[in-house]
């Protein structure tokens, strides 16, 4: 008697991966949750039940003891979700759109509208993120598993992250960065300058995951890794360009620039004063000019600000040189 062994189905690493998926969504987070019908924020803690496939929301409001209300939404209601940032009081709020399946049974009405949403507020970027992509993994592990489990497709199966080597991109991108699969495969993923600042960028590393059939599980380690090389580079950027517009205001680079020997003492003063109020624009102007760059971001910016205000001090030597050197004896 002869066995024939059957190749495991596609559909059956899908729902592995979603499981483990959906073990990183299970730890509590903090967060502000605001529904369709009533957009008045409320504080809470959601996580995933992976039991139930749902996500589940604890309200502070009652100091959250066992009593507390909470409310649930399974897997299956959501249609999709989509990250975006909020501006709340002069500061940027990381948020998750989640879109909600429409009842086909509902009536149209004035307080029913097919575009029902949830909006959820998270206190970190990072938490965020990882529900962004945790959310959308799932649903899309969801439908495939539903339709491959109906008709058996032979696919190639999933492999892991062995090894991560960062490459210098080429002209036109941002980063570069090369996957060796443990199948013995290997991987390049480039993002695109354009792309690299687009919020379409987490949509393109799942993309990216799907297409190269990488462990669906890798996704948010990938997605950290190319979003922190992004900031880094978007830093590095961003502080050249600061750091020529603080020397350009150097007083003896506009003394040369005004020909030297023809600035007059009046002149030599103007020179002085405006780049006193251009450095204090900067100065002033540096958190927007760097913009949520990551944890970084903040350092550089004090950094930045440190050498704007330095080089106040430094015209304000370099004018009284210039003053003794050029003959004038007037002050400031």
């Amino acid at each position: 008697v002869s066995y024939k062994v059957l190749a495991r189905p596609p559909w059956v690493d899908i729902l592995a991966a979603m499981v483990v998926q959906s073990e990183q969504l299970q730890q509590p987070v903090k967060v502000v949750y605001r529904a369709f019908d009533n957009l008045v924020g409320r504080q809470g803690r959601m996580h995933y039940d992976e039991i139930a496939q749902s996500v589940q929301v604890l309200f502070a409001d009652d100091d959250m003891h066992e009593r507390a209300e909470s409310i649930r939404h399974q897997l299956k209601t959501m249609k999709s979700a989509k990250a975006s940032d909020f501006i709340e009081e002069k500061r940027i709020v990381p948020a998750l759109i989640i879109f909600l399946k429409r009842d086909e049974e509902a009536q149209m009405s004035e307080f029913y509208s097919p575009e029902e949403k949830l909006i959820i507020q998270f206190a970190r970027p990072e938490d965020r993120d990882t529900w962004d992509i945790g959310i959308r993994f799932m649903l899309t592990a969801l439908e495939m598993a539903d339709s491959q489990a109906a008709v058996e497709v032979p696919g190639r199966g999933f492999s892991r992250i062995k090894k991560v080597r960062i490459e210098d991109p080429h002209a036109g991108f941002m980063v570069s960065v090369k996957f060796e699969l443990a199948n013995g495969s290997e991987e390049h993923l480039e993002i695109e300058e354009e792309l690299a600042t687009s919020k379409e960028l987490n949509l393109f590393v799942v993309d990216w995951v799907k297409q190269h059939s990488v462990q669906p599980t890798e996704t948010t380690s990938i997605y950290r890794l190319v979003k922190s090389l992004v900031q880094r580079c978007t830093l590095e950027k961003k502080a050249v360009d600061i750091i020529g517009q603080i020397n350009e205001q150097h007083f003896d680079n506009l003394v040369q620039a005004r020909g030297g020997s023809g600035v007059t003492a009046t002149s030599g003063k103007q020179l002085l004063q405006s780049a006193k109020e251009k450095l204090a624009v900067i100065d002033h102007d540096m958190q927007n000019m760097v913009g949520q760059q990551g944890t970084a971001s903040f350092l550089m910016i004090q950094i930045l600000k440190r050498n704007a205000q330095k080089m106040m001090v430094i015209n304000d030597m370099a004018f009284k040189l210039w003053q003794k050197s050029s003959g004038y004896s007037q002050g400031l």
